[in-house]
């Protein structure tokens, strides 16, 4: 499950990245399965998932309630949490609840 800002460099980055992994076998369209939960920009990213041949694997999602959330979460192969670069020394508190409420340590 992964959350997604606007910023063109890490759309681009981790969008390639799947796109390269796909190309030479190391991912199929089974696995992984990227969920971009509720971003603002599905548009804007639904374009560029289609362009790199990516849907198979990349999912857009609406949000969901807290609860429901971290269920999603903690039954989650991995958890990828996207952020700006004006937020670096910030651990966000959705990452940190989620990670404590479920015995998880980020790494």
């Amino acid at each position: 499950m992964a959350c997604c800002i606007p910023k063109v460099a890490i759309r681009c980055l981790f969008f390639n990245a799947l796109t390269r992994l796909k190309t030479v076998g190391q991912v199929r369209s089974e696995q992984p399965k990227v969920v971009l939960r509720a971003s603002g920009w599905e548009p804007r990213y639904q374009q560029e998932i289609d362009r790199l041949g990516i849907a198979d694997i990349v999912t857009l999602a609406p949000s969901i309630g807290n609860r429901e959330a971290l269920v999603e979460q903690a039954t989650a192969d991995g958890l990828l949490l996207f952020q700006g670069s004006k937020f670096d020394r910030q651990m966000p508190a959705k990452c940190t609840s989620t990670c404590v409420s479920d015995g998880r340590s980020s790494r």
